[in-house]
This record gives C-alpha cells, structure tokens and sequence, in this order.
C-alpha cells in the first residue's frame, strides 16, 4: 500500500520491487506497458560527431539533466516505530558531495525494519539519478519518428553516450513534402505536457527536514 505520493510515483515503486530494470509508460492509447526490455526502434540514432549507417546528425542537440525530483534520504511513516525511520541511499548521498535531499513516505502497512527499508529502497531507488533529458531536430526525408521509440544518442562533445526512448514528437510542415521534427527524449522537459506519451517520471514530493 502506498499513500501520500502520486500515482506515477505508486507505478515507479511497482516497478522497482518488481524488478531493478523495470519501466513503465503510457501508449498513445493510455494503454500501460511495465517491461523490462520493450524495443521499438526509432527510424534513425543520432550521432552528433561521425554518423554511420543508420544514424544522422542533428540539426540542433540539447543534453540537460532533471534533478527537481532528486533525493537521495526518505523518512518512512510506517504503522509501527520498527516500521518507521529514516533510509538513506549514502552512496548517493556521497556523490552530492554530503548533502541530503529529503522526503517522506507514507506506509501504513508498514510494520517491521526490513519493510521499511524495503520500501525506501525501492522509493530511492527511482530518485537518486537526475533524468536526462534531450532535445534534437530533423528534417524531411529523415521521417517516421514517433512517441515510445528507442534510439541512441552519441555526442563526443557533451561526453555523452546512451539510449532513450522517445517522449514526445512535434511535427512542422515545412511545405506539403518536407517536415520538420523537434523530438524530445528521456525525461519531460518542464512546461511540456506529454499527455498519453509519458515515461517513467517521478512525481513531487514533500519535503520534510531530517531529525
């Protein structure tokens, strides 16, 4: 039972427990897919520094990172004082160089020190990494992207070297042959409603100081 956190959160949790390489998203039918390697190949990688066969290079390249759902300590409100307590992620806590960043968790069917842990660990487990988020244009006849595809992204200069899936894609009719595609990848980027296209994403918060 999970309360006091948002549902996508709730799907995040579900997902960690049930395995450490689970997602989750939502198709552009609302219809939710938990996996552990769903493929669904975009139409091209993007390689910013030497495309090859079956990449291009970008017109544009944003990498950014998401760090407003970050934390890396949770006090878990448990049904009993074994239930309850603090569970800290210290390897985490280390990269942040010492600082804490806090939430609480609501759990009450919560009873022992090894549910607790358990559940702030899966919790933990979806926030201590900042989400990367990134942007890039294309053009005609570069064509066929599309929501909840996978594809790599390679940029020497931003040190930079991993799969994404899909997000959202924006499509400008340049002329009745040519379109242009602003395609957005990993994390949502903020002011940006991503409806039925959402990935795995962790919700808000509320933030309680450490005692």
């Amino acid at each position: 039972t999970f309360e006091g956190v948002t549902l996508r959160r709730a799907l995040d949790m579900t997902a960690a427990q049930a395995s450490s390489t689970a997602r989750w998203h939502l198709d552009q039918a609302g219809r939710l897919h938990y996996y552990t390697s769903e493929t669904n190949a975009a139409p091209f990688n993007i390689n910013a520094d030497a495309p090859g066969a079956g990449e291009r290079a970008p017109e544009d390249l944003e990498i950014d990172n998401d760090a407003m759902n970050y934390r890396n300590a949770v006090f878990v409100n448990g049904a009993t004082p074994a239930g309850s307590g603090w569970v800290l992620d210290r390897a985490a806590i280390a990269r942040n160089g010492g600082q804490e960043v806090t939430d609480t968790l609501d759990a009450p069917d919560c009873t022992t020190a090894a549910m607790r842990d358990s559940l702030g660990a899966a919790f933990l487990a979806r926030v201590t990494a900042a989400q990367q988020r990134i942007r890039f244009s294309t053009t005609s006849p570069d064509d066929g992207w599309m929501a909840q595809q996978t594809l790599t992204v390679v940029s020497a200069k931003a040190a930079y070297n991993a799969t994404q899936r899909i997000v959202k894609v924006t499509t400008t009719f340049m002329s009745s042959a040519i379109r242009r595609y602003s395609v957005e990848c990993g994390a949502p980027w903020r002011g940006v409603r991503t409806g039925a296209t959402m990935t795995t994403g962790n919700g808000s918060g509320v933030i309680k100081p450490r005692r």
